[in-house]
């Protein structure tokens, strides 16, 4: 058992929504959408996990192909909304099956799990089938207690892997504080 499959029980638990996760979700998606900034095209969500942000967001693309990607069975086997479409693919293997027209991405949840060289190859991997100018929305759990990622490697390791325009959104714009008051939203674009 992969650790994402080990994750699939702890995070499964969000698949039965209530008043916040309702709240947050769609506060989270709305954000989303909105730095994406596509009406058509194709998008993915990079570890989208139990479909949380995925489901959504399709709804509100309806012109948009979005797909979830995520490394776990168990977790896709969780998501709340197994008849949509779900890719079903190992992160750091993205660029050998999706066309590189890929016009936006995001990532939530993924990176707190992951030291530098790993996120750096997931970081390569969606440069390389994202549009020129496409944007990728990220969020990064910055710890003191742990070496990475500090605010400053974030910007570091997405201009070393290929982005620009590097945008910084505190966690009280999107979220009002979900369950961590050290989350650190970033909006970047694919390096033409």
């Amino acid at each position: 058992m992969t650790f994402w499959d080990t994750q699939a029980n702890r995070w499964g638990v969000f698949s039965v929504p209530d008043e916040d996760y309702d709240k947050y979700t769609a506060r989270q998606a709305a954000f989303i959408v909105e730095q994406l900034d596509v009406e058509t095209g194709f998008v993915v969500d990079m570890g989208c996990g139990i479909g949380r942000l995925t489901h959504p967001i399709a709804e509100t693309l309806s012109e948009v192909q979005v797909v979830g990607v995520d490394p776990s069975d168990a977790m896709r086997r969780t998501s709340r909304a197994a008849d949509q479409s779900e890719v079903s693919a190992h992160l750091a293997t993205l660029g050998a099956f999706l066309p590189k027209t890929l016009d936006g991405a995001w990532c939530v949840l993924v990176f707190q799990h992951l030291a530098e060289a790993p996120t750096r190859e997931i970081l390569r991997d969606v440069a390389g089938v994202l549009k020129p100018g496409g944007r990728f929305v990220t969020q990064w759990m910055l710890d003191k207690d742990q070496a990475f990622p500090r605010e400053a490697d974030v910007l570091r390791v997405l201009m070393d892997e290929g982005f620009e325009n590097v945008r910084l959104h505190g966690d009280a714009d999107v979220t009002r504080l979900w369950f961590a008051d050290n989350w650190l939203w970033v909006t970047s674009e694919r390096t033409p």
